[in-house]
């Protein structure tokens, strides 16, 4: 079967962005696979079969740079990405009194700017395709847990962006 839908996922070396990466792999989707950690590409070479349907790329979500070069890419290869998966995230651990506020705005400029910024990054791309965009959060914002108070608030963020999202994209047709 020949994909006709790409995917682009941020903060594919662990956890649910590589859960994603092997699900879509397989399925008829082109998958690009990003993260900032030099491990990536052992990661995903162990997890993920050989396709031509994947991709591998290092992409620091903060860095205009990288989101230039891998949605650049895209576009010429694939002609765009039609679904945007944010699942770039940190967290450092400590309740309001120790948490640093270098810390707690680390945690949001990877939670929480970098949606803003890939989302904006992709939109020509997310226009033309009619596509959609996949914001991953956390479970903690209904039920915050005890020193988590940065990731907390900068997970309540990413729900909150996601929809207003929706109400602002919803009318080019991007879910």
């Amino acid at each position: 079967m020949e994909p006709d839908k790409t995917v682009l996922i941020t903060g594919a070396s662990t956890g649910i962005g590589l859960a994603t990466a092997r699900a879509l792999c397989g399925t008829g989707y082109r998958v690009i696979l990003t993260a900032r950690r030099s491990s990536l590409p052992r990661f995903a070479a162990h997890a993920i079969e050989e396709s031509e349907c994947v991709r591998i790329r290092p992409l620091d979500v903060t860095k205009p740079e990288e989101r230039e070069a891998v949605l650049a890419e895209a576009e010429r290869d694939w002609g765009g990405i039609d679904v945007l998966v944010n699942n770039a995230g940190g967290e450092v651990q400590g309740g309001i009194e120790r948490l640093a506020l270098e810390d707690f705005e680390a945690m949001f400029r990877t939670n929480v700017s970098s949606i803003f910024l890939c989302v904006r990054a992709a939109l020509p791309a997310l226009r033309a395709s009619r596509g959609a965009i996949v914001n991953i959060g956390s479970t903690v914002v209904a039920r915050p847990p005890r020193d988590r108070f940065g990731y907390v608030a900068s997970k309540g963020a990413v729900e909150a962006m996601t929809r207003a999202l929706a109400v602002d994209l919803g009318r080019d047709g991007i879910r």
